[in-house]
């Protein structure tokens, strides 16, 4: 206790509150903030060794700021760190990797371990980890594809996509023919954001999978890979089995590449109505007005899908040379055909 005499009064006061009044003097706030930070991490640590409690995102953000400060000489903080930041969302990962690869090395393995563990929730976080350690996570993850567990080997084929780098595409082009087909789904996905022209053939030879999401995947991916693509698709038009020919010909539309015009005009008179059909969708999403006449020939094709898609086409052609034609057909025995014939011939009237 301190006693003060202040005009005839006598005052007491606790001395360490004056102490700590005056330390606190000594230091300006950016201090203190780093101080608490400090302090903070050490409380955290504590309880994580204890019951394995992760930092709390709000807590994360305020202790990245102060990141630099830290003497993080013990493993159990970077376990710690790691796991808490695992556990955040996306929008904490990337700052926390980055800094916790400088100061650690073996923070591979331990992401890995965490990707590997089937009980772990934020395992694609892990994985989201190791795409941005960039380089260093590549070979891991190429790993993992032969991972016993399906739902592990998915998350790297994403993420090997992720990491745009050439280093994983034969390991992806072994994973189109995985038993489990969402990875196969996956690896047509990140082929096709790698781009490399390798993959041209494994991805036409995918065309024909029995699972449509895969085949969805793969027509995709040819698009994305572009030129090198356009004479395997042209060639896949003619492919015996129907599911080819489809995503085959909404890929050449989606390419845009005049080279499989001829080839789709040819395809119209092709005996299966549904492969005549996909030829139709594909010459629309070309935008040649040099369909506009085959177009109008298919109107009366026998197939009720083939006359719509034809009348639906011809309007997103926009060729005034259809609007006849287009109003023959709005007396179609079907109701679909008219109302395609119908909604044509109104797109064409507002592009006047």
């Amino acid at each position: 206790m301190r006693r003060d005499e202040v005009v005839d009064e006598i005052v007491y006061e606790l001395s360490h509150e004056v102490l700590i009044e005056e330390i606190y003097g000594w230091f300006d706030e950016s201090d203190l903030k780093r101080k608490q930070a400090e302090e903070m991490l050490a409380r955290e640590v504590a309880n994580w060794r204890i019951d394995g409690s992760r930092i709390q995102r709000k807590r994360l953000e305020f202790l990245y700021e102060y990141r630099e400060t830290f003497e993080i000489t013990n493993i159990d903080i970077t376990a710690c760190l790691l796991e808490s930041v695992v556990a955040a969302d996306f929008s904490i990962i990337k700052d926390w990797i980055m800094f916790l690869r400088e100061i650690d090395t073996p923070i591979v393995d331990k992401l890995i371990a965490m990707f590997k563990d089937r009980s772990n929730y934020h395992r694609k976080n892990a994985a989201i980890a190791l795409v941005m350690m960039g380089k260093p996570g590549i070979e891991p993850l190429i790993g993992t594809l032969r991972n016993e567990d399906p739902s592990g080997r998915e998350l790297s084929a994403q993420a090997l996509g992720e990491l745009r780098d050439t280093l994983a595409v034969t390991p992806l082009i072994a994973a189109l023919n995985d038993e489990y087909w969402p990875v196969r789904k996956a690896s047509a996905e990140s082929l096709g954001q790698l781009g490399d022209e390798r993959a041209v053939d494994p991805l036409i030879a995918a065309l024909d999978n029995k699972e449509k999401d895969v085949r969805s995947a793969v027509g995709f991916a040819l698009t994305r890979l572009g030129e090198p693509s356009v004479a395997p698709l042209i060639a896949a038009l003619e492919h015996e089995e129907e599911n080819v020919c489809q995503i085959a010909a909404i890929a050449l539309g989606r390419l845009g590449n005049k080279r499989g015009f001829e080839t789709l005009i040819a395809t119209l008179k092709d005996e299966d109505g549904n492969v005549r059909t996909w030829a139709v969708v594909a010459l629309g999403m070309l935008g040649e007005k040099q369909a506009v006449e085959p177009l109008i020939a298919i109107l009366k094709d026998d197939v009720v899908e083939v006359r719509q898609k034809a009348a639906e086409a011809l309007g997103a052609l926009g060729d005034e040379r259809a609007v006849e034609p287009l109003k023959a057909v709005l007396r179609d025995e079907n109701k679909d055909v008219r109302q395609a014939a119908e909604e044509a011939l109104n797109r064409l009237q507002r592009e006047e």
